[in-house]
Order: C-alpha cells, then structure tokens, then sequence
C-alpha cells in the first residue's frame, strides 16, 4: 500500500536532527564541497546555482518549504558541483 508524505510527516522526520538557521545570502555548500548531509527547508527559501568559466551566474532551482537538498548527490551519490544560498531567512 502507497502511502504519501506529507509535509508535516517529512517535518516530523526532520526535527529529530539538529537545525540550522540562517540569515539571508547565506551560503550553505559551496560548488566546491561535498555535502555532509541532507538539508530539509522547514521555511525560507533556497537558491541552486552555478558558476560559468566566465564568472556569470547561471541559476538552476529555487527551493521552498517542504524541499530536500541536494537530492544528486543524496540519491545518487553525484559529487556537488552547484553553490546552495539562502534567498530568505
């Protein structure tokens, strides 16, 4: 029997780890640096986004409350190669 999560199940999870907050333009992983864990965002939002060879910024996903990151590197064990940063605290 499939059963969907909700948000306040995938909360209910989370909450068992411990928190981080962060003010806005944070950067939470870098481009260069393998994550350590799974970020669930209880609130706020998140930008993904990459940086060309030229410098420009090229934006991929912006994550809102409910979302997992970074799911490549989680599921797949896909080394990270994009920068995460707060859009809001």
């Amino acid at each position: 029997m499939h059963e969907e999560v909700s948000l306040e199940n995938l909360s209910a999870f989370f909450s068992i780890f411990p928190k981080l907050v962060v003010k806005t333009k944070t950067t939470i992983l870098r481009g260069d640096e393998q994550p350590k864990t799974l970020f669930f965002l209880e609130s706020g939002h998140v930008k993904q986004y990459s940086v060309s060879p030229t410098g420009e910024l090229l934006m991929m996903t912006i994550y809102k409350p409910g979302s997992c990151f970074p799911l490549m590197w989680a599921l797949e064990d896909i080394p990270n190669t994009t920068f995460f940063e707060s859009v809001s605290p």
